[in-house]
C-alpha cells in the first residue's frame, strides 16, 4: 500500500502525474507475482502526511488498484 502525502492529489502537474506513474510502475510488477497494490487516500484539509492522519484521529480510504 502506497501513502502519498495528501496534497499529491490536489497537485496535477509533476507531482500528481509522478505519483500516477510510480503507482502504474508498482502495479505491473508487483501484480504478475500476486501482490495487490492499494493507494491509501484523504482529504488534504484533513492532514498532509498519514502520520498527521491517525494522530488527527482519522483513518486513510483504502483504494485497490485493479
Amino acid at each position: 500500500m502506497f501513502a502519498f502525502d495528501a496534497d499529491a492529489q490536489d497537485k496535477e502537474d509533476t507531482v500528481g502525474l509522478n505519483v500516477t506513474n510510480a503507482v502504474m510502475e508498482a502495479k505491473k510488477e508487483l501484480q504478475p507475482i500476486g501482490i495487490d497494490v492499494a493507494i491509501a487516500m484523504w482529504p488534504s484539509h484533513v492532514a498532509k502526511g498519514i502520520d498527521d492522519l491517525f494522530h488527527a484521529g482519522y483513518k486513510p480510504k483504502i483504494i485497490h488498484i485493479q
